[in-house]
């Protein structure tokens, strides 16, 4: 009785970790496709001007239609949130 009710608790953490994961990926590839986080250093110090985003700390340069025009659909996100 005591397994099974451990077994449920871990695995109601587990999805729980793992719906966690989900929503931070999708905030994090929100963040890069308007241009408010870098895609190769990751900082927040991003200067937006016209249709490009550039990082004030590293120096990369990204167009923001191209990064918009890339789309991840849930499946992948969850593909590459599965806990292995």
């Amino acid at each position: 009785m005591t397994k099974g009710i451990l077994g449920l608790v871990a695995a109601v953490i587990g999805l729980a970790i793992w719906k966690s994961r989900q929503a931070a990926m999708k905030r994090r590839l929100a963040d890069f496709d308007e241009g408010r986080m870098c895609v190769a250093c990751h900082s927040t110090n991003m200067e937006i001007s016209w249709s490009h985003a550039t990082c004030r700390a590293c120096g990369h340069r990204g167009d923001l239609a191209a990064m918009r025009a890339a789309k991840i659909d849930d499946q992948v996100i969850q593909d590459l949130t599965r806990p292995k």
